[in-house]
């Protein structure tokens, strides 16, 4: 079997967008990478910590395995499924998840950690482009108005 890709094996996007999906404030605390002091950039805490843990995985192979436990015993339910599924099944469930606007929002984290971290190429392409994806569909909910808003 082959080892398990690690973050470093993703790209920009897709990583950003686990890290700010799947890993919690109390998550950066444990793993040694929460720092509440005030900083020059302005950025806040949650923002810098998360940009620290995103470029001390792409080097620390042991901070790399620890963030990858944490969230495989968080996240085993899914990952238990995903590993079973076929690939067209997942493309039918990344698809669904997409046009679907009223998935359950605690999903896409389990989906996306479940998808990036797969051992077949085919589906962490799939966890890449579910990642750009929502990164995208976030970035368009702040600057357009809601569908329920524009009906009324």
């Amino acid at each position: 079997m082959a080892s398990k890709p690690l973050f470093h094996d993703l790209c920009c996007v897709a990583r950003a967008t686990l890290f700010n999906l799947c890993v919690s404030d109390a998550d950066l605390l444990e793993l040694g990478v929460w720092d509440e002091s005030p900083h020059a950039s302005g950025y806040s805490p949650g923002v810098r910590c998360r940009a620290e843990l995103h470029a001390r995985t792409q080097s620390d192979e042991a901070l790399n395995r620890r963030v990858r436990d944490r969230l495989d015993l968080q996240y085993l339910d899914t990952l238990m499924v995903v590993r079973g599924m076929d690939d067209r099944c997942l493309t039918e469930t990344v698809d669904s998840f997409l046009e679907d606007p009223e998935h359950d929002p605690r999903a896409l984290p389990a989906l996306l950690y479940a998808l990036c971290t797969d051992d077949r190429s085919e589906v962490r392409a799939l966890g890449v482009q579910l990642s750009h994806e929502a990164i995208t569909m976030a970035c368009r909910e702040l600057v357009e108005p809601s569908r329920a808003e524009s009906q009324s």
